[in-house]
């Protein structure tokens, strides 16, 4: 499978080596050129155990690479896995968006074919229903865009062990019913009901 992962951060950066370590071929974005000079050279701007390593050798073995293009990342895959920073709003109790909202608006115009977005940063509930509403107004004329959330849950201490998780919370543009599962490529999603993320 070919897929994406929108941010390169603690969360993106593993969750992208983690898929490519899967056997997937994967394209990080991020919009900071230098976390994507680094990542190409086989650094990690973080420390965890193993990770390195593994970030070098899917590397070299063409799994891996990395990009600030958003219009080679829409043409790239059909899965999209959103991981950009969800950081506290300043005053507030509320998550700010911004990041998320961004990765939508920046590539959903761009893609052309049937997709599916899913979501690994923390997230209020109903976020994926009104990213859903979000996403359909910007998708091209016939071009279906799915959200889905499989949040992130990585064991402390083995982030890189993972990576395996495959049920996560779909949330169709479309009312669908709860329980329904569905498979893309070798990625199965369980729907949980639209409200549940």
């Amino acid at each position: 499978m070919k897929c994406t992962v929108f941010g390169t951060g603690y969360l993106g950066a593993t969750h992208a080596v983690g898929m490519a370590q899967l056997g997937h071929e994967v394209l990080g974005v991020d919009i900071d050129p230098g976390k994507i000079a680094k990542l190409t050279s086989g650094e990690i701007p973080f420390y965890e155990p193993e990770l390195a390593d593994l970030l070098r050798s899917n590397l070299a073995a063409g799994r891996l690479r990395f990009s600030t293009d958003y219009a080679a990342a829409a043409d790239f895959a059909d899965i999209h896995f959103l991981g950009v920073g969800t950081p506290q709003k300043k005053a507030e109790y509320g998550a700010d968006l911004r990041h998320v909202h961004a990765v939508i608006d920046e590539l959903v115009p761009r893609l052309s074919r049937p997709s599916v977005i899913v979501g690994k940063s923390t997230v209020p509930v109903g976020t994926a229903t009104e990213l859903s509403r979000r996403a359909s107004c910007l998708a091209s004329a016939g071009t279906d865009v799915e959200i889905a959330w499989n949040p992130e849950f990585l064991r402390e201490a083995s982030p890189c062990g993972t990576r395996c998780i495959r049920i996560g919370s779909w949330s169709a543009c479309n009312p669908t019913p709860p329980g329904r599962r569905l498979r893309y490529g070798d990625v199965e999603l369980f729907d949980l009901g639209r409200r549940s993320v």
